[in-house]
């Protein structure tokens, strides 16, 4: 099964043209373990990203997010490899746009299952599981862009952003089992 799938929905515009970002932290406080912490991610209410007409398209397909996250990541970085659900007993899966660079892209990952993460506490209060690049094989890749895509968020995954300027990203996820 491929880690991501381009969308198109019946809707003219996903994402809002006057979003104001001033209130997103520019810099980010490092990792318990002193590793630096390079991207940042916020959740705004979906109203504040999100176009009217694209809410309302996901409430009429039955997909409430309770919010969206929105992740920016500085020119020529990459956010830690990590997955965002455990893969059993469901697929976990992401609606994500980005915006503001000319190269970036999602790279997924396989990794055996005898290698052990870094469980890191990130900056939405959560715990994720991560992984460095030597333990990881990778499977997939795909360029990010202002089309919906679907993503795999269950496998270890992260953005790239291989341009000169910052990249925005929007993750819209719900509770559902795919």
């Amino acid at each position: 099964m491929k880690p991501y799938y381009r969308l198109q929905f019946p809707v003219g515009q996903y994402i809002r043209d006057d979003i104001d970002f001033s209130d997103f932290p520019r810099t980010f406080e490092p990792f318990a373990d002193g590793t630096p912490r390079l991207w940042g991610v916020k959740y705004y209410p979906n109203e504040k990203i999100l176009t009217k007409e694209f809410i309302d398209f996901l409430d009429s397909m039955g997909f409430h997010p309770p919010h969206t996250h929105v992740f920016m990541g500085p020119p020529n970085s990459e956010l830690f490899i990590h997955k965002d659900a455990p893969t059993d007993p469901r697929n976990a899966w992401a609606f994500n746009f980005s915006w503001g660079t000319d190269s970036s892209e999602i790279r997924w990952y396989h990794v055996d299952d005898s290698e052990t993460p870094v469980v890191r506490h990130t900056l939405t209060n959560r715990y994720v599981e991560t992984y460095q690049l030597e333990q990881c094989e990778l499977i997939d890749h795909a360029p990010m862009l202002l089309t919906p895509t679907l993503v795999r968020v269950d496998l270890a995954h992260h953005a790239v952003n291989m341009g000169s300027t910052t990249r925005w990203g929007v993750s819209v996820r719900d509770q559902h089992n795919w």
